[in-house]
């Protein structure tokens, strides 16, 4: 994984941006696990962390989540064709 938000303060919106080239398997798999992504070509997966409602536990279990996917083999079961919407 690879960080695609902006770091710079004044560049940066709601959300966290990371990218992987399974990314939209992963993006597929997260879903699966009850994890609302937002897929975006070529390689980006978005995540909105908002802080009304989500809590830093959360965060914590998605960084658990990302991590498990790769570990763990879980993209294998997703296809990489992108004719399907996630």
């Amino acid at each position: 994984y690879g960080i695609a938000t902006p770091r710079e303060d004044k560049r940066r919106g709601g959300h966290v941006g990371v990218f992987h080239k399974d990314a939209w398997r992963i993006n597929q798999a997260l879903v699966a696990k009850g994890v609302i992504p937002d897929y975006r070509p070529p390689n980006i997966i978005r995540l909105a962390p908002i802080p009304l409602y989500v809590s830093y536990h959360d965060v914590w279990k998605v960084a658990q989540v990302l991590k498990a996917i790769i570990d763990d083999g879980d993209i294998e079961k997703f296809s990489d064709d992108k004719s399907t919407v996630a």
